[in-house]
């Protein structure tokens, strides 16, 4: 799992994310190429869209957790939650991510608050 430390925790929000997303992405071809040496054998799964997105989230919730004020995590967080269909989650941390924003990434979060009002 990915550790989020004091020293490391000015990583930008699309670092994170990348990283989230990246061992996702290994882990997937990773299933797809032993599926395929396994001749298709059913011990294998291949992760979905669905699972990838609860991974992101779990990430990006170790990365909220690790920085609470950071406004970049918490859009990236609520972005996540609105693919996974929880309005209400995404909502929320939309709005505490606007709380702590600047006014570059304000604009950024009302943009996104307005297309999943």
């Amino acid at each position: 799992m990915l550790q989020i430390t004091r020293r490391n925790s000015r990583a930008t929000a699309g670092t994170w994310l990348l990283v989230a997303l990246g061992a996702i992405l290994v882990f997937a071809l990773a299933a797809i190429i032993a599926t395929t040496l396994l001749g298709g054998s059913s011990k294998v799964t291949v992760p979905t869209v669905k699972n990838l997105t609860e991974q992101a989230i779990h990430e990006l919730q170790s990365a909220v957790d690790a920085d609470p004020k950071n406004a970049a995590y918490r859009l990236h967080l609520a972005m996540a939650l609105l693919k996974r269909g929880d309005k209400t989650a995404a909502k929320r941390e939309a709005a505490t991510a606007l709380r702590t924003a600047d006014a570059d990434q304000q604009q950024k979060i009302r943009t996104f608050m307005n297309q999943i009002s």
